[in-house]
C-alpha cells in the first residue's frame, strides 16, 4: 500500500481497515494522522456554528487541500508568507486610498434622489424684526358698516403715522361722526385702543385708550382722507405751538384749532366747538393771511403770554393784536386762552345762550331757596376775595335733556371708567350759570356712575341720547371737578 494513498486517506478522514493498519506501521503516515487529530481536536473545542449545506467545500476542493497539506514544510510556509504578503499589500492600497482624496478620475459620491430631499423638512425662516414688523390695526365690535369709508380713511393714515418699530397694535374702538357724511369735509369722535411694543413709548401714539378729534377731507375723486388728526400737533417750543394756533385761522380749520388747546379746557369747550359746526368763523369776515409772533411776557412757571399780530390782507395794513396764553403741560406747550377779533367758538363773549336765556344769576347775592328756570337753590358756597372766585351751588329739580355722551377709557386722565355728558346748546339753556363764569359749553358727570354704565355701553362707547336728570351741582373750584347730576331715566341712545 502506499503511503500517498494512505495520507490522502487521513486528510479525507475516509480510512479503511487496511489504511489504519499502514499507519500503524508507518512512522510518515503516522505524523500526519496525529496532525490531523490534533487539528480535529483544536477544531472542536470551538464553538462554532455547523454551516449549511451550500457552503460545504466538494470532495475536489477536501481533496486539494490534502495534497496542499501533502507539500514539504518550507513550501507551505513559503506559501502562506506569500499571501500574508498580498494581503498586507491590499490593506496597504485601500488604506492609500481611503486617505487620499479623489482626483478627477476618481468618480464622483452620488447624489441623493430628489425625492429625498423633498421629504427633508424646511425650517421655518425667523422673520427680520425689524424691516418686517408691521402694525396690526384691528377694527372694534363697535364698528358699523356704514363707517366703512371712515374706517379706511383711518386705517391709511394709522399705516402710514405709526412707527412699526415702537407701536405694536392699534384697534379702532369707535368712530362717531358729528358732521353728517356727504359733506366734502366730516369730523369725527374717533376711540382708539393702543398698544406700544415692550420698553417702547411714543409722543404721537400713547400706551391705552384715547379719544380724539379728526377732520375727513374728500379729494378730487371722492376718496375720504384724514387732513387734521387732533393729538398729533404737539409742540416742543411756545412758538410752534403758537404757529399752529395761527395756522388755524389761516385755513379756518377748527380742528387743529382744538388740537392746539390745552387739555385743561378741551373738554370744557367741545360743545362751542360742536354748535359752530366745527367751523371757524369771524367779525371782520375775512381769513388770516398771515402772522409775526412777539417777545413773550412769562407770567409764571411755564406760562407765558404772547402778542400775535394778525395780518388779513397781503400788504399788513389790516393788522390785530391776539393775546394769547401758552402753558407747559407734560413736556408740551398748549394754548390756555387767546382773545381776538378771530376766535374760536371756544372764546365765549358775554350774552351766552345760557344768559340769554335768563337763567344767569348773581352767585354773590342769591339766596337759598331762590327759584331759577325750574331749578330750586338748596346749598350756595362763594369764594371771592379779588383774585381767587369760586362757586359751590346745589339745586333740586328735575329735567330733560338731550346731548352726547362718552364713556371715558379706565386709562383717560381724571375722567377714566366714568360716563360724562355734554348737553346740546338749547338744553344747556335749562341749567343755571353763575354770572362771573366764563367756562364755555356745559358738561357733567353722572353721580350715579354704577347707574349710567348700565345705559351707555362699554369703555370707549359715544353717542346721543335724551335723558332725565335731577339735583344739578356746580363745582365751579380750582381743581378737576366737574358738575354733577343724577341720572333718573335714558328715553333713547343712539
Amino acid at each position: 500500500m502506499k503511503c500517498e494513498d494512505v495520507q490522502k486517506a487521513i486528510w479525507s478522514s475516509l480510512l479503511s481497515a487496511d489504511d489504519t493498519a499502514h499507519i500503524n506501521t508507518c512512522p510518515a503516515c503516522q505524523g500526519d494522522h496525529a496532525l490531523m487529530n490534533k487539528i480535529v481536536r483544536d477544531f472542536s473545542s470551538l464553538e462554532t456554528p455547523q454551516p449549511s449545506r451550500s457552503l460545504k467545500p466538494s470532495r475536489d476542493e477536501i481533496e486539494k487541500a490534502v495534497r496542499n497539506n501533502k507539500r514539504l514544510p518550507y513550501l507551505r510556509w513559503t506559501s502562506i508568507a506569500a499571501s500574508l504578503a498580498a494581503l498586507l499589500t491590499a490593506g496597504a492600497l485601500i488604506t492609500q486610498q481611503l486617505s487620499t482624496p479623489p482626483t478627477e478620475s476618481t468618480p464622483a459620491s452620488p447624489k441623493q434622489p430628489q425625492l429625498q430631499e423633498e421629504q427633508q423638512p424646511t425650517p421655518e425662516k425667523t422673520p427680520d424684526p425689524t424691516p418686517s414688523q408691521k402694525v396690526e390695526i384691528e377694527v372694534g365690535s363697535l364698528i358699523t358698516k356704514d363707517k366703512t369709508n371712515l374706517v379706511t380713511a383711518l386705517q391709511d393714515y394709522l399705516a402710514t403715522k405709526a412707527e412699526p418699530s415702537v407701536t405694536k397694535k392699534i384697534v379702532i374702538n369707535n368712530i362717531q361722526a358729528v358732521i353728517q357724511p356727504g359733506d366734502n369735509r366730516i369730523v369725527a369722535y374717533v376711540n382708539l385702543e393702543i398698544s406700544n411694543r415692550e420698553g417702547k413709548s411714543s409722543d404721537l401714539f400713547q400706551m391705552g385708550a384715547q379719544t380724539t378729534v379728526v377732520q375727513f377731507l374728500r379729494d378730487q375723486n371722492g376718496q375720504l382722507q384724514v387732513e387734521t388728526f387732533s393729538n398729533h400737533y404737539l409742540a416742543d417750543q411756545p412758538e410752534q405751538i403758537l404757529t399752529y394756533w395761527a395756522q388755524s385761522l389761516h385755513d379756518q380749520n377748527a380742528v387743529l384749532q382744538w388740537a392746539t388747546l390745552d387739555y385743561s379746557v378741551r373738554e370744557k369747550l367741545r360743545q362751542e366747538y360742536e354748535a359752530a359746526n366745527w367751523t371757524l368763523l369771524n367779525t371782520r369776515g375775512k381769513i388770516v393771511q398771515s402772522w409775526k409772533i412777539g417777545e413773550p411776557i412769562n407770567l409764571k412757571n411755564d406760562v407765558l403770554e404772547y402778542t400775535v399780530s394778525l395780518a388779513y390782507d397781503k400788504a399788513q395794513k389790516d393788522l390785530e393784536n391776539a393775546k394769547v396764553t401758552v402753558i407747559k403741560n407734560g413736556g408740551h406747550w398748549f394754548v390756555k386762552s387767546f382773545s381776538s377779533s378771530n376766535p374760536s367758538p371756544a372764546d365765549n363773549q358775554p350774552g351766552s345762550a345760557q344768559r340769554e336765556a335768563g337763567l344767569a344769576f348773581e352767585a354773590s347775592t342769591a339766596k337759598v331757596g331762590d327759584k331759577i328756570g325750574t331749578m330750586i337753590l338748596q346749598e350756595l358756597q362763594v369764594t371771592d376775595d379779588g383774585q381767587n372766585f369760586s362757586v359751590y351751588a346745589a339745586f333740586s329739580g328735575k329735567v330733560q335733556v338731550s346731548g352726547r355722551y362718552q364713556y371715558f377709557e379706565d386709562t383717560t386722565e381724571f375722567m377714566g371708567n366714568k360716563v360724562f355728558f355734554y348737553p346740546d346748546k338749547e338744553s344747556s339753556k335749562l341749567f343755571p350759570l353763575p354770572e362771573r363764569i366764563d367756562r364755555g359749553g356745559l358738561m357733567f358727570e353722572f353721580r350715579n356712575q354704577e347707574e349710567a354704565r348700565k345705559h351707555f355701553g362699554q369703555p370707549g362707547s359715544m353717542g346721543s341720547a335724551t335723558i332725565e336728570i335731577e339735583n344739578y351741582t356746580i363745582n365751579y373750584l380750582p381743581k378737576e371737578i366737574w358738575d354733577q347730576v343724577t341720572l333718573l331715566r335714558v328715553f333713547s341712545t343712539q
